[in-house]
């Protein structure tokens, strides 16, 4: 049975005969795929000012986790498999990077559940859901129920160092626990502060807690998870904090970004996110070696929901980045890129990107002719995210058709891979996003 729309439809226009071509990591266009025109570009504007904001080329690529839930948080073993929680009880996962997912058997006791956290150190995954049971796994299929809290504690962050398991809650009794047997045993303490922590994150020999408390009184460290100190900053309500080439990246879901080396000096608080229009979220800031990443949502001019990433190779100077439209959740770094986790919401659907850095070209030579790479929108109102093109188009089955956002790709024998046609030129696209085969 077909996805339910609106799911990714590849559409091409047909190469030379006995090619095969796989684009990306994804698995191949159903049959009777539809015939499309040509991409034009278009942008979006994140931050307040008038003047257009060029995209940083950050090329996306999709796949779905048909597993019914809303999915709310993301994480990998940098080796390939990738773990999503959400609600329902269910974890998904995934063995071959965000290509196919599979939802393992849990412990009953969670058979509900709604999950927030998942976090992978140390060769031990960490699940955490709002009814205070933790989970753990060492392989991201087999899962132990490890702890539950007495008073179903809302557990909201996890993070590991120096083998020293932390996992936060979001509870006005500032409850946390801390595992030093990798995950077997688990102490419960208490931060003596009015602090409500969002998130957790451990770098350069310190943990950093970040949420929303008093004025200034929003960021705690600790050195040995145990003692921790407040650390005064310009922004009340930090909902993210991720430790990334050799820094801590706090993120508001307003826009405001921090950053810190040690966890103790911070950087005023900046809104490079922030947008002029009213209902914006950001949820989700990730690191790796090709830069930093963010993810959100908003409601559009039209009133439907935005998808919103940035993309910044310093966490202090961020441009936007193609993204479709849906309430994106959390994003997450490796060697390939990175993997954003969302879904639609209209349908629910599920919806995991995998995006990598591109580079402008000037290669010519086609070995192919330009294919066009196509999603379908809800309504003609909903605008295409940049460097897609709005349309409308029939499909051969049942002479159905719908709104779409389509864009050009090609392969070019001088350049030797998959090119992407945005903003009036073509991009060199890295081979983890497309990969003749």
């Amino acid at each position: 049975m077909g996805l339910p729309l609106p799911s990714l439809l590849q559409s091409v226009i047909a190469p030379p005969k006995g090619t095969r071509v796989k684009i990306g990591k994804l698995r191949p266009p159903a049959a009777g795929a539809l015939l499309l025109a040509a991409a034009t570009a278009s942008y979006f504007l994140i931050g307040q000012s008038a003047r257009a904001v060029e995209p940083e080329p950050v090329i996306w690529n999709y796949s779905y986790i048909t597993v019914d839930s809303i999915w709310a948080d993301l994480a990998t073993d940098m080796t390939g498999t990738w773990v999503a929680v959400g609600t329902k009880g269910k974890l998904a996962t995934s063995k071959n990077d965000g290509v196919n997912w599979s939802s393992p058997t849990l412990p009953t006791a969670v058979a509900t559940a709604t999950f927030t956290s998942i976090t992978q150190a140390d060769s031990m995954w960490v699940a955490a859901d709002v009814t205070g049971n933790i989970l753990t796994s060492p392989d991201g299929l087999a899962w132990t129920l490890a702890f539950t809290s007495a008073s179903s504690t809302a557990w909201t962050g996890a993070a590991y160092g120096e083998g020293i398991w932390v996992v936060f809650s979001a509870t006005a009794a500032q409850t946390y626990v801390i595992s030093k047997d990798r995950g077997v045993t688990w102490t419960t303490q208490t931060l003596p502060y009015g602090f409500t922590v969002d998130e957790v994150a451990y770098g350069n020999g310190v943990w950093v807690a970040v949420g929303a408390g008093a004025v200034e009184r929003n960021i705690a460290t600790s050195e040995d998870g145990v003692t921790w100190g407040w650390v005064r900053n310009a922004n009340s309500n930090w909902s993210d904090v991720e430790f990334a080439l050799g820094k801590f990246v706090a993120m508001s879901a307003s826009g405001g970004i921090s950053t810190s080396s040690d966890g103790l000096t911070w950087t005023g608080a900046s809104y490079p996110l922030q947008r002029a229009n009213s209902g914006t979220t950001w949820t989700s800031v990730t690191g790796g070696p090709d830069g930093f990443m963010a993810v959100g949502f908003g409601t559009g001019v039209s009133g439907f929901t935005e998808g919103l990433s940035a993309y910044s190779t310093d966490a202090v100077i961020w441009k936007p980045t193609p993204i479709i439209h849906a309430t994106w959740r959390s994003v997450q770094a490796d060697d390939d890129g990175f993997i954003a986790l969302g879904y639609y919401a209209a349908s629910g659907q599920t919806v995991v990107m995998r995006g990598a850095l591109g580079a402008p070209s000037s290669a010519g030579g086609f070995a192919l002719s330009p294919w066009v790479q196509s999603f379908a929108r809800t309504s003609a109102e909903m605008t295409c995210p940049a460097g897609w093109a709005g349309g409308w188009a029939e499909w051969p089955n049942e002479r159905r058709g719908g709104f779409v956002c389509d864009r050009t790709i090609a392969n070019s024998a001088t350049h030797g891979g998959w090119m992407v046609f945005a903003g009036g030129q073509w991009w060199n696209v890295p081979d983890s996003i497309y990969r003749p085969g």
